[in-house]
Protein backbone atom coordinates (compact mmCIF):
# COMPACT_ATOMS: atom_id res chain seq x y z
CA UNK A 1 0.00 0.00 0.00
CA UNK A 2 0.98 3.74 -0.34
CA UNK A 3 3.74 2.44 -2.93
CA UNK A 4 3.71 3.23 -6.97
CA UNK A 5 3.71 -0.52 -7.79
CA UNK A 6 0.98 -1.44 -5.80
CA UNK A 7 -0.85 1.57 -7.93
CA UNK A 8 0.30 0.11 -10.83
CA UNK A 9 -0.88 -3.66 -9.64
CA UNK A 10 -4.42 -1.86 -9.39
CA UNK A 11 -4.49 -0.45 -12.53
CA UNK A 12 -3.22 -3.44 -14.52
CA UNK A 13 -6.40 -5.28 -12.46
CA UNK A 14 -9.07 -3.15 -13.36
CA UNK A 15 -7.96 -2.60 -17.08
CA UNK A 16 -7.11 -6.45 -17.52
CA UNK A 17 -11.04 -7.62 -18.22
CA UNK A 18 -11.40 -4.23 -21.02
CA UNK A 19 -8.10 -5.34 -22.58
CA UNK A 20 -9.09 -9.42 -22.98
CA UNK A 21 -12.64 -8.15 -23.81
CA UNK A 22 -11.78 -6.19 -26.77
CA UNK A 23 -8.76 -8.80 -28.02
CA UNK A 24 -10.95 -11.92 -27.67
CA UNK A 25 -13.49 -10.09 -30.09
CA UNK A 26 -10.97 -9.68 -32.56
CA UNK A 27 -9.61 -13.24 -31.75
CA UNK A 28 -12.79 -14.41 -32.40
CA UNK A 29 -14.09 -12.50 -35.85
CA UNK A 30 -10.33 -14.88 -37.57
CA UNK A 31 -11.03 -16.77 -39.96
CA UNK A 32 -9.82 -19.97 -39.59
CA UNK A 33 -9.55 -21.07 -43.11
CA UNK A 34 -6.95 -18.51 -44.05
CA UNK A 35 -4.65 -20.31 -40.76
CA UNK A 36 -5.59 -23.33 -42.57
CA UNK A 37 -4.16 -22.21 -45.76
CA UNK A 38 -1.18 -21.32 -44.29
CA UNK A 39 0.04 -24.15 -43.40
CA UNK A 40 -0.86 -26.08 -46.36
CA UNK A 41 1.71 -23.71 -48.18
CA UNK A 42 3.73 -24.59 -45.78
CA UNK A 43 3.81 -22.12 -43.46
CA UNK A 44 4.60 -23.42 -39.58
CA UNK A 45 2.30 -22.05 -36.61
CA UNK A 46 5.37 -19.68 -35.83
CA UNK A 47 4.89 -18.12 -39.02
CA UNK A 48 1.82 -18.24 -39.42
CA UNK A 49 0.98 -16.22 -36.68
CA UNK A 50 3.29 -13.55 -37.23
CA UNK A 51 2.44 -13.13 -40.88
CA UNK A 52 -1.12 -14.29 -41.24
CA UNK A 53 -3.11 -13.58 -37.98
CA UNK A 54 -0.76 -10.60 -36.48
CA UNK A 55 -1.03 -7.75 -38.84
CA UNK A 56 -4.98 -8.95 -38.87
CA UNK A 57 -4.84 -8.34 -35.21
CA UNK A 58 -2.79 -5.34 -35.13
CA UNK A 59 -5.98 -2.77 -34.87
CA UNK A 60 -7.47 -4.65 -32.14
CA UNK A 61 -4.41 -4.30 -30.12
CA UNK A 62 -3.78 -0.93 -30.85
CA UNK A 63 -7.59 -0.39 -29.78
CA UNK A 64 -7.29 -2.27 -26.72
CA UNK A 65 -3.51 -0.01 -25.60
CA UNK A 66 -5.96 2.81 -26.64
CA UNK A 67 -8.95 2.09 -24.52
CA UNK A 68 -6.43 0.85 -21.55
CA UNK A 69 -4.84 4.38 -21.64
CA UNK A 70 -7.66 6.15 -21.60
CA UNK A 71 -9.10 4.34 -18.58
CA UNK A 72 -6.15 4.71 -16.40
CA UNK A 73 -5.22 8.59 -17.52
CA UNK A 74 -9.23 8.69 -15.90
CA UNK A 75 -8.53 6.59 -13.13
CA UNK A 76 -9.16 8.16 -9.30
CA UNK A 77 -10.09 5.95 -6.95
CA UNK A 78 -7.64 3.45 -7.66
CA UNK A 79 -4.29 6.03 -7.31
CA UNK A 80 -6.20 8.03 -4.69
CA UNK A 81 -7.02 4.42 -2.34
CA UNK A 82 -3.74 1.86 -3.49
CA UNK A 83 -1.17 4.84 -3.25
CA UNK A 84 -1.78 7.23 -0.62
CA UNK A 85 -1.90 10.89 -0.27
CA UNK A 86 1.85 11.90 -1.73
CA UNK A 87 1.55 9.53 -5.09
CA UNK A 88 0.07 12.25 -8.08
CA UNK A 89 -1.76 11.25 -10.94
CA UNK A 90 -3.98 13.66 -12.99
CA UNK A 91 -7.24 12.59 -11.56
CA UNK A 92 -6.94 12.60 -8.14
CA UNK A 93 -4.56 15.88 -8.64
CA UNK A 94 -7.37 17.72 -10.08
CA UNK A 95 -9.77 16.56 -7.47
CA UNK A 96 -7.30 17.79 -4.70
CA UNK A 97 -6.99 21.48 -6.56
CA UNK A 98 -10.46 22.16 -7.54
CA UNK A 99 -12.32 20.51 -3.91
CA UNK A 100 -9.41 20.64 -1.72
CA UNK A 101 -7.54 23.93 -2.34
CA UNK A 102 -10.62 25.63 -4.18
CA UNK A 103 -8.10 26.72 -6.77
CA UNK A 104 -10.25 26.27 -9.75
CA UNK A 105 -8.04 27.90 -12.27
CA UNK A 106 -5.41 25.41 -11.51
CA UNK A 107 -7.53 22.13 -11.70
CA UNK A 108 -9.47 23.67 -14.85
CA UNK A 109 -6.05 23.91 -16.37
CA UNK A 110 -5.11 20.56 -15.23
CA UNK A 111 -8.61 19.18 -16.60
CA UNK A 112 -7.95 20.74 -19.97
CA UNK A 113 -4.63 18.92 -20.29
CA UNK A 114 -5.93 15.73 -19.42
CA UNK A 115 -8.91 15.87 -21.91
CA UNK A 116 -6.33 17.79 -24.82
CA UNK A 117 -3.95 14.59 -24.23
CA UNK A 118 -6.55 11.96 -24.40
CA UNK A 119 -8.50 13.43 -27.13
CA UNK A 120 -5.45 13.87 -29.47
CA UNK A 121 -4.12 10.24 -28.49
CA UNK A 122 -7.67 8.56 -29.11
CA UNK A 123 -7.87 10.69 -32.99
CA UNK A 124 -4.22 9.85 -33.52
CA UNK A 125 -4.71 6.14 -33.34
CA UNK A 126 -7.74 6.27 -34.94
CA UNK A 127 -6.32 7.96 -37.99
CA UNK A 128 -3.02 5.25 -37.94
CA UNK A 129 -5.60 2.45 -37.66
CA UNK A 130 -8.13 4.00 -40.32
CA UNK A 131 -4.41 4.80 -42.77
CA UNK A 132 -3.08 1.84 -42.03
CA UNK A 133 -5.18 -1.10 -42.36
Amino acid sequence: MHKPFAVFVGIVAVNLPYVVLTLRSVFEGLDENVEYAASSLGANPFETFVLVKLPQIVPGILAAVVLSFILTMNAYATPALLGGPSFRMMSPMIVGEILNKANWPFGAALSFILLSVIVSITVLAGYYIKRRY
